[in-house]
């Protein structure tokens, strides 16, 4: 239904950045957009995050290219 409330665990082919709403309302919160009509399909506060993963360097474009 509309404007329902619920708990999920969100799974991310990328690593997210957030932290959890209480400490920080700017990176604490997200919003859920759908790539098709570019709606807005929901919005949500992170309550609790996964352990801290170590996020990879980007490749550098000129290493990638000399191989």
């Amino acid at each position: 239904g509309l404007n329902e409330i619920g708990r999920v665990r969100i799974r991310t082919s990328t690593p997210l950045l957030l932290d959890k709403y209480e400490l920080s309302r700017t990176t604490g919160g997200f919003i859920l957009i759908d790539e098709t009509t570019l709606d807005t399909v929901g919005a949500g506060m992170v309550v609790r995050a996964g352990p801290p993963q170590e996020v990879p360097e980007p490749e550098d474009a000129s290493e990638s290219a000399a191989a």
